[in-house]
């Protein structure tokens, strides 16, 4: 709980972005589930795979157990800059925002403000910190998160 607190305090937008985007999967697989039961199946494969996009991109834990080659290794570590990571996100939220049906819109919103947090952390020239929380190196151990 005190990493938790820690990293609410630090100042870093990544983080934020990051437990934005978390927070973003949890509603993505919710509005997929929600999407079967009104038989809205695009909406729900839609809302399915940004929620397993976004568990590789934002779980470090995960992407370590999820057998891949270096072609996917490759591509989730060209996104770790703030800045395509932000513009990768702002992408799927303009996708999800024409396809999904109402709740995965609602949910794209906070995918949007996790990629305006990775958007002030580029500008502010923070590096991708993730949260202790998810397998990552968090706050407490990274004492120069800023670019040089």
């Amino acid at each position: 709980m005190a990493n938790f607190m820690e990293e609410i305090s630090s100042g870093q937008f990544a983080l934020y972005a990051q437990w934005l985007a978390l927070s973003t999967i949890i509603c993505f697989f919710i509005s997929g589930v929600l999407s079967i039961f009104s038989t809205a199946i695009l909406s729900a494969v839609i809302s399915f795979i940004f929620a397993a996009f976004l568990l590789l991109f934002e779980v470090p834990a995960f992407a370590k157990a999820l057998p891949s080659g270096p072609k996917v290794q490759g591509f989730v570590a060209f996104f770790d800059m703030c800045y395509l990571r932000a513009a990768l996100y702002l992408g799927v939220f303009i996708v999800s925002a024409i396809f999904l049906q109402l709740l995965g819109r609602i949910t794209s919103i906070l995918l949007l403000l996790s990629a305006i947090c990775y958007a002030i952390a580029g500008l502010k020239g923070q590096k991708r910190v993730t949260s202790a929380f998810t397998g990552g190196s968090g706050v407490a151990n990274s004492n120069d998160v800023s670019a040089a």
